[in-house]
């Protein structure tokens, strides 16, 4: 504040926060979005799916997911990252899932206008690995469905969750940790 001029106690930071109530369904109502969810894209209905609601853009470094997701596919072949979103990025990104052979694993469902009410419900987990953020609504929708998530370890995402208790925080740009933490919610599902 006072590289601007202003004392900082004249200045006062609202975080943002959620709009709307976002509902928790129950175990049977969770079940059967799942399924739903899974036939509609073709998967095993035990696929395990990490879902990601953002712009594809650089900024959020699904480049990074793809290389997580290239080294989770021999050992996991039950992973399946949806992504739902568009942007400038699309034509490079589903070239880089072409390349890693990951096509069968990475859905790309475009602009989605019911991700809080069908695709969190009938997700197991949440990721975001953005390089940088503002304060990230979709994060705060998973979070607040009670999706287990991953993000990066960004100023941002701290502010709205303590690493291992609400969510797990990995370092930017890193795709074994980023394997590593959603391995850990896939294997360890009490604790997700």
């Amino acid at each position: 504040c006072e590289s601007l001029g202003w004392q900082s106690s004249a200045v006062d930071v609202v975080p943002n926060a959620l709009l709307r109530q976002i509902e928790r369904v129950d175990e049977s109502e969770r079940e059967r979005r799942r399924l739903a969810l899974r036939r509609e894209l073709g998967l095993p209905a035990d696929a395990f799916i990490a879902l990601t609601v953002a712009r594809l853009h650089v900024q959020k470094a699904h480049d990074v997911l793809i290389k997580a997701a290239a080294s989770l596919a021999p050992r996991h072949p039950r992973v399946h990252l949806v992504w739902a979103g568009t942007g400038e990025i699309g034509e490079q990104l589903r070239a880089q899932v072409n390349e890693h052979e990951l096509s069968e694993r990475v859905h790309i469902l475009g602009h989605r206008t019911d991700v809080v009410e069908q695709l969190l419900p009938a997700a197991d987990a949440f990721v975001l690995p953005s390089i940088f953020e503002g304060m990230p609504f979709a994060a705060l929708e998973a979070m607040a469905a009670g999706l287990p998530s991953v993000h990066s370890d960004i100023g941002p995402h701290r502010e709205i969750a303590t690493d291992g208790t609400d969510a797990l925080l990995v370092p930017v740009g890193d795709a074994n940790a980023l394997a590593a933490a959603l391995e850990r919610l896939m294997t360890n599902r009490d604790e997700a």
